[in-house]
């Protein structure tokens, strides 16, 4: 490899801001000035600026430990000593927040895989928090301004539940000034309470529950819909004697968020079912309309009260003559102009059968239009054919 590319190779972990690139440069000119024989290239990454800090560390210790012991020596090995338990207590923290990564992906898959309904993936959720490592956990749902705790599942003790029992004639919680749940629904966010029994705190929990359940610190983040509270989750480390921290407080953000968006998904879900339901019924029905349409009915008759349940029935009336008769107001020679309009005839020609003009049959056919309420001769003929004198007069013929 040239020596250009051997300057312009990265080594591992992410490059150095300019801030801390700046202040990491700083301190390994000072410990150059300091020990003459120490030389660091510049730490453009992690990976190199974790080899100088380590390099310096150890020519610190080879120079610390050949000091003449007196108390500047002493001060100075409490230091480095300091500085070794901040970096392994770093290093814990670092390997605990891995070791919780793995444990909320696993939890996730199984929040994944929950069934996809409303109702029970509520029921699974404190279950699934009491997974992340908690020892109780809780989901409450929001209205308005009340608290409404609906759900508790303890970890190992059946104790626990019994006092979650007896604390049930607090509930639900009014979202009032001062209380901690009031502050996470107003500003929407997790929040971390480590000071539940202080008196000197200005803020208080839910009296309660606090007093049942023996809680000195716990964690709690939102169900979040359309930028509003509907819910809460809460966990405590009740079982393990011991007190959350920011990072519980973070992974129950993280699991609040995967709740959220599987709560939705489950909405959805639900109304789906719904509408399939509504769906098949609606189907069923069109069957069997179908299959009625193709099914013949019995021939039955409706009887009246006054008529014999059995037998053969029999009834009497009047014909009743469909055929519509003409207007009465139609004159004797208007109907023998209709007739031979009916016939086919020409105006001459039946100027020439009634020994009228022609321009007196046009009147004539005029006044018949307007009387039968017709636009045209070829209605006036239809209505004769349908009349009653038509009829009659085929009858005569």
């Amino acid at each position: 490899m040239s020596e250009t590319a051997a300057r312009d190779w990265v080594g591992a972990g992410p490059l150095l801001d300019p801030g801390l690139d700046a202040e990491i440069t700083s301190v390994l000119e000072e410990l150059s000035n300091l020990l003459p024989e120490l030389r660091f290239g510049p730490p453009v990454d992690y990976a190199t600026s974790v080899a100088a800090a380590q390099t310096a560390g150890r020519e610190l210790d080879r120079v610390i430990g050949a000091l003449v012991p007196g108390p500047a020596h002493r001060l100075l090995l409490a230091a480095r000593a300091l500085h070794r338990t901040c970096q392994r207590l770093s290093h814990l923290q670092m390997t605990r927040s891995y070791v919780m990564n793995q444990i909320l992906m696993r939890v996730l898959t199984r929040l994944e895989e929950a069934a996809c309904s409303v109702s029970e993936l509520v029921a699974v959720a404190p279950e699934l928090i009491c997974e992340l490592g908690f020892d109780r956990a809780m989901i409450s749902r929001v209205e308005g301004d009340v608290w409404y705790p609906e759900l508790i599942y303890a970890i190992g003790d059946p104790g626990s539940a019994e006092d979650f029992n007896r604390a049930d004639a607090a509930i639900p919680q009014r979202l009032l000034p001062g209380l901690y749940e009031t502050e996470l629904v107003l500003e929407r966010r997790p929040i971390l309470v480590t000071s539940v029994r202080d008196p000197a705190e200005s803020r208080w929990g839910h009296p309660t529950l606090v007093e049942a359940t023996g809680v000195r610190s716990y964690v709690a983040a939102p169900i979040l819909s359309g930028g509003e509270v509907v819910g809460m989750l809460h966990g405590d480390r009740y079982g393990q004697r011991k007190d959350v921290d920011e990072l519980d407080r973070d992974l129950l953000a993280v699991f609040g968020e995967a709740f959220r968006l599987g709560l939705s998904r489950a909405a959805l879900n639900d109304r789906l079912v719904l509408a399939q339901e509504a769906t098949r019924r609606a189907s069923i029905s069109l069957c069997n309309a179908s299959d009625a349409v193709h099914r013949m009915p019995p021939v039955r008759v409706d009887r009246r009260p006054d008529e014999q349940p059995e037998g053969l029935l029999v009834r009497t009336g009047r014909r009743v003559t469909e055929t519509p008769s003409l207007p009465d107001s139609l004159t004797s020679r208007e109907l023998d102009v209709l007739k031979l309009l009916a016939e086919g005839r020409t105006n001459a020609a039946i100027a020439r059968r009634l020994s009228i003009t022609d321009h007196t049959v046009k009147q004539h056919v005029t006044h018949v239009m307007r009387k039968l309420g017709v636009r045209n001769r070829s209605e006036a003929v239809v209505r004769w054919f349908l009349s009653a004198e038509a009829r009659d007069h085929a009858v005569v013929r």
